[in-house]
C-alpha cells in the first residue's frame, strides 16, 4: 500500500488537498510463449539432410548448449526460452554457409518470431575453352593452384581447384594430353629452383591420377626461373613482390 496526494484522489477543498491511500497488487509475469520458425532459402528446393547446427546460451548463467540436427524440410520449428542467445548456422557441401543470431531478452511473453537461413549454390569455376584449339603454345593459369613458400605440396585450395576444374575436363577430352608447367621466382639457386618447379609440376599430375585421370595423359615440366613472364626487380635493382607472385605460377596446355 501507499499513500500519495496525485490528482485523481477524493477531493475536499482543492484538486490535491489530502492525501489518499492505494492498494495494488503486483502480478505474477506471464508464461513465457515464444516460438521460432525458421525458413531455410535453399538455391536446390530440398532442405532433407542438410545440417543446422544450433548453439543455445543462458544469458544468466553462461552455460552453452550445441545441438545438431539434420533437416526434414525447410521448415524448422523451436520453442524458446526468455533470456537466452540463440545461433543457427546451416552447412552443406557445395553451397554458402549461413548463419542467423539473436537474443530473447527483451522479447514480449507471447511472440512468434520469424526468420530465414539461405542456403546458396557455391558457382563452380568455368573452364573457358578457346575457340581454337589449346595447344601448348596457349598455355593457361588456375590462379588458386599454389603453394607454400619453399614447398611442393598442393594446397587445399589447389586441390579444389584441379578437382573442380582440370579432372572433369580432361575426363571430357581423353585424346588431350595435358602438360604441366611449373615456374618460380628468382629466390634461390637456378638448380633449387628447377628442382622446386619439377617437384610441385609431378605433384599436381600425382594428384590428377589419384582423381582418376590417366598417367598416359600427363606431363610434368620444371622450368625453374627461366621462363619469368613479370620482372622480378625493380628498376632500381629492388626485388619487385608483384612480378614475383606472378612468375610463381603453374600453367596448363594440351596437346594431342
Amino acid at each position: 500500500m501507499l499513500v500519495s496526494n496525485r490528482r485523481g484522489g477524493t477531493p475536499y477543498f482543492h484538486e490535491t488537498c489530502c492525501d489518499d491511500i492505494y492498494e495494488f497488487e503486483i502480478l505474477p509475469p506471464k508464461p513465457f510463449n515464444c516460438d521460432l520458425h525458421l525458413a531455410v532459402k535453399d538455391d536446390s528446393s530440398d532442405c532433407e539432410g542438410k545440417l543446422l547446427q544450433i548453439f543455445i546460451e543462458d544469458l544468466k548463467t553462461g552455460n552453452v548448449v550445441k545441438k545438431d540436427t539434420l533437416l526434414s524440410s525447410c521448415n524448422y520449428q523451436l520453442p524458446l526460452d526468455r533470456r537466452h542467445k540463440y545461433s543457427f548456422t546451416i552447412q552443406q557441401e557445395g553451397y554458402e554457409n549461413d548463419t542467423l543470431s539473436f537474443t530473447t531478452r527483451d522479447q514480449a511473453a507471447s511472440d512468434e518470431l520469424n526468420k530465414e537461413l539461405k542456403l546458396k549454390l557455391i558457382k563452380k569455376p568455368v573452364l573457358e575453352i578457346p575457340k581454337v584449339k589449346p595447344t601448348e603454345e596457349k598455355p593457361f593459369v588456375l590462379k588458386d593452384v599454389h603453394y607454400e613458400t619453399n614447398k611442393a605440396e598442393l594446397t587445399p585450395e589447389a586441390k579444389k581447384s584441379l578437382r573442380e576444374v582440370l579432372v572433369p575436363y580432361l575426363k571430357s577430352h581423353p585424346d588431350l594430353v595435358a602438360i604441366i608447367a611449373s615456374h618460380t621466382d628468382h629466390v634461390g639457386s637456378k638448380k633449387y629452383n628447377q628442382d622446386l618447379s619439377q617437384r610441385r609440376a609431378e605433384n599436381v599430375v600425382k594428384f590428377l591420377i589419384s582423381e582418376g585421370v590417366s598417367k598416359d595423359h600427363l606431363e610434368a615440366v620444371g622450368h625453374g626461373e627461366n621462363k619469368p613472364i613479370a620482372p622480378n626487380k625493380n628498376p632500381d635493382g629492388t626485388d619487385n613482390p608483384i612480378g614475383m607472385s606472378i612468375n610463381r605460377r603453374t600453367e596448363f596446355s594440351f596437346k594431342k
